[in-house]
Formats: C-alpha cells, sequence, structure tokens
C-alpha cells in the first residue's frame, strides 16, 4: 500500500511489507506489517507483529503486540503493554503501561509510567 495521502484506513489482519498514509487515520487490528511510515498521522493499533515504525509527528495507541523498532519524532504514543525493541522519540510525550522494552531513547521527552 503505497503513497495513500488524507485517507482513513481500517486493516483486520493479513500481511503487509510497507504501508506509507502520510496523514492518515490508520487502525490496524493484528496482522504481520514490515514497515509502517505515516508522517502526521493518527494510528491505533491493537495487537499484531511491526517490523518497524516510522511516523514522525504522529499520534500513535498501542495496546498489545510486538514492535521491532519505534521512529516517532515529536509525537505522542501511549503503549499498553507489548514487546518493544527500540523506542527512539525525540521530543514526544510517552504514555507506558506496562510491557517489555528493549532500549527507550528519548532526548528532551515527557514520559510517564
Amino acid at each position: 500500500m503505497e503513497a495513500l495521502a488524507a485517507q482513513v484506513i481500517g486493516l483486520v489482519g493479513g500481511t503487509f511489507g510497507k504501508i506509507s498514509v502520510p496523514g492518515a487515520v490508520i487502525c490496524l487490528f493484528g496482522g504481520t506489517f514490515g514497515e509502517i511510515s505515516v508522517p502526521g498521522a493518527v494510528i491505533c493499533l491493537f495487537g499484531g507483529t511491526i517490523g518497524g515504525i516510522s511516523v514522525p509527528g504522529a499520534g500513535i495507541w498501542l495496546v498489545g503486540g510486538t514492535i521491532g523498532e519505534i521512529s516517532v519524532p515529536g509525537a505522542g504514543i501511549c503503549l499498553f503493554g507489548g514487546t518493544f525493541g527500540e523506542i527512539s522519540v525525540p521530543g514526544a510525550v510517552i504514555w507506558l503501561f506496562g510491557g517489555t522494552f528493549g532500549e527507550i531513547s528519548v532526548p528532551a521527552v515527557r514520559l510517564f509510567g
């Protein structure tokens, strides 16, 4: 799924190599995703496996799931459980509610958890 702009997208299950949707509203329910690149988007993830998320300036809600890397400069993030390899979020606001984290790099960030 490439270069969709200003969309509202709901995906239930499935396998996706790359999702690139600048400015979209996305709800993902399960599934396997190689990379999600959605600058300025709003993303809701409920479970699933994701290789990497790159979402500068986005709002993200993650409930469970396994995510290899999250790179979200200037984003607002809520993480409810789940397993995360690396989180790099300069200038972001993060709320953490449980979960397992490999590394969190959050310069100039507000971290609640």
